[in-house]
């Protein structure tokens, strides 16, 4: 019964070992990128033997493919969990825009440049590969909704006009942070990326946000 595959301490084993070789995966794209790693930097990174990557992944590639969805699933929940928290805990309009505002600096800030990077690597990927990009419209959809029910809450407590789409509102706040990896690709000052937030706070308190 002990080598049976349904053996719960097994099971557990092979659970460790498929989330160490995740992690050394994530480790590599954020340090190298994908088009530098190869099988024997995750073998070395994981600690494992070559045949135990094959048990739990086809190749690098579907290694790749899985941390990239684990590391866009993890941040969808965190996300749209902090914007949910943070707009449930706002009492009047001033809060909300500062609340936004923190926002909008914790999700563009220079130090999610790698996961910036990670998820147009993920896009990109899922073009050419059905099973893929399948994955991902569903983690997408998550996400959309999420926040989707964060705009419809702020709608509720009068802060955002309730002319504004809560789907478009959500869609558009992903657009502009994604869109922060155009500074990413060229040399970016500090100063740039002041006027990239401010712009984006203006946008939220001229074009979201009701007159006063």
């Amino acid at each position: 019964m002990s080598n049976s595959p349904s053996n719960p301490k097994r099971q557990l084993r092979g659970e460790a070992v498929r989330r160490r070789l995740i992690e050394a995966a994530e480790n590599l794209l954020m340090e190298k990128g994908v088009s530098q790693i190869t099988t024997q930097d995750v073998l070395n990174t994981a600690g494992v033997a070559r045949n135990t990557l094959y048990k739990h992944f086809a190749d690098v590639d579907a290694l790749v493919e899985a941390t990239l969805l684990k590391g866009f699933s993890e941040q969808v929940e965190l996300d749209t969990q902090m914007i949910l928290q943070i707009i449930s805990g706002c009492e009047s309009q001033d809060q909300f825009k500062d609340a936004m505002a923190k926002i909008t600096r914790a999700t563009n800030g220079a130090d999610r440049k790698p996961r910036r990077q990670m998820r147009v690597l993920l896009i990109s990927m899922a073009r050419t590969r059905p099973a893929l990009q399948a994955k991902l419209a569903a983690l997408q959809s998550r996400m959309t909704l999420g926040l989707s029910e964060a705009f419809e809450l702020a709608q509720e407590k009068g802060f955002i006009r309730e002319t504004v789409s809560p789907r478009m509102g959500a869609i558009f706040i992903q657009s502009y942070t994604l869109g922060r990896i155009l500074l990413d690709v060229e040399p970016c000052s500090e100063g740039d990326a002041l006027d990239w937030m401010t712009l984006i706070d203006q946008v939220m308190t001229g074009v979201f946000t009701p007159s006063v």
